[in-house]
């Protein structure tokens, strides 16, 4: 998903009514709220779905998808996320509550919503065996920064753009299978919370991090993510 692209692709969003008249476009399929603010944006994909739908039946497909992406939405749910949307076997979601940097228990429900998500596999993947569907892996990543709002006028569904969009789903690939990876940003105001470890990746040509592998130093058993919450 390229956001800068579909940001190019309506040059017109936002125009007057009379220049709207000039273009003879009408009524704008994508308006923005003018609703500018810092949050946390988060993008989880399946890794090889591609392969693997090839090899299921329609009705296999469409199970093996509503059990990843409800148990996902769930867990983002519970850590107080808002679901954006799916694209494919991706789901976006951001944490509006993350937006001041000196409130740093937002920002652990971030990092521990993307570690449960990991924690998951096991509980999920005993629920593909039980369906006769093959495992799944996934990714996970998270940035923040500034993000406008959109929305298209035939859904009601929320579209984020801006660069924590741009970088969270930018850096997805470079996740390890089940595992949260952050951008150089989100690390910028979490890199003093010590209960985590975060393993830096290559560096850019600017001489940042393209990202950071985070995990607990102190690993937990969960018996249900799925009912695991935010703390604060």
């Amino acid at each position: 998903m390229d956001n800068e692209i579909r940001f190019a692709s309506f040059p017109v969003v936002g125009l007057s009514a009379r220049k709207r008249s000039d273009w003879n476009i009408g009524t704008s399929e994508i308006s923005f709220s003018g609703k500018v603010q810092n949050c946390c944006v988060c993008f989880i994909d399946m890794i090889g779905s591609t392969r693997i739908s090839s090899e299921l039946s329609p009705t296999q497909l469409s199970c093996y998808y509503e059990i990843f992406l409800n148990a996902i939405a769930l867990i983002a749910k519970n850590f107080g996320a808002r679901i954006v949307k799916n694209a494919g076997d991706a789901l976006i979601f951001y944490f509006e509550e993350a937006s001041d940097p000196a409130n740093l228990a937002k920002f652990r429900n971030v990092l521990d919503c993307g570690l449960v998500m990991g924690q998951a596999s096991n509980a999920l993947n005993a629920r593909m065996l039980e369906e006769r569907l093959p495992p799944v892996k996934y990714r996970i990543s998270a940035d923040y920064g500034q993000v406008s709002v959109a929305r298209s006028q035939s859904s009601q569904s929320e579209d984020l753009f801006g660069p924590a969009m741009n970088n969270s789903a930018k850096i997805n690939s470079m996740a390890r299978p089940n595992g949260l990876i952050i951008g150089h940003d989100l690390y910028e105001v979490v890199k003093g919370l010590d209960e985590y470890a975060f393993e830096p990746t290559e560096l850019t040509e600017k001489g940042k991090y393209f990202g950071y592998h985070v995990d607990a130093k102190e690993r937990k058993d969960i018996i249900n993510p799925f009912e695991r919450k935010a703390s604060g």
